[in-house]
């Protein structure tokens, strides 16, 4: 009876999720997302063969 009891119940908590969930949906319509104006990241990196050096190297033993 208990095994019974627990399905049922874990059902009921389903349906009630779904239920609120839905209940949200109804609210939540459609959102469009307008981004104006320019970037404020960083700007692009230049790099030219002067600003490029080589590292040189040591073998560790």
């Amino acid at each position: 009876m208990s095994l019974f009891r627990l399905i049922v119940l874990g059902f009921l908590f389903y349906l009630a999720f779904k239920l609120i969930s839905g209940f949200f949906r109804l609210f939540e319509g459609e959102k469009k997302q307008n981004v104006e104006g320019k970037s404020r990241g960083n700007p692009p990196l230049d790099l030219n063969d002067h600003d490029v050096e080589d590292a040189d190297f040591e073998d560790i033993k």
